[in-house]
């Protein structure tokens, strides 16, 4: 809806998108350009990894308060069920 110059209700106002220009015009080339720039093939891989481990993506200090927010343990642990050991057998 930015990039067109539309507005719905629907879409909340993006601080960013407002403060890229004060001429609705200009503000809908830039987002366009932005929006259609290619992601870098190291936020690429982070979004992925994020994707994979169910973990956020984001900066470390959003992460990190994300995680204090929501009470999330941000754990990576291994696949399946823990291996016994000797003492379970």
């Amino acid at each position: 809806m930015h990039g067109l110059g539309e507005h719905d209700e629907l879409v909340d106002r993006l601080i960013a998108y407002d403060e890229l220009s004060p001429y609705p015009g200009v503000r809908q080339r830039i987002w366009e350009r932005k929006v259609h720039q290619p992601i870098e093939e190291q936020t690429l891989a982070a979004i992925r990894r994020s994707s994979a481990t169910g973990l956020p993506h984001g900066d470390d200090r959003w992460v990190d308060r994300v995680a204090k927010k929501l009470n999330l343990d941000l754990t990576i642990r291994p696949r399946g069920r823990p291996r016994k050991t000797e003492q379970d057998k």
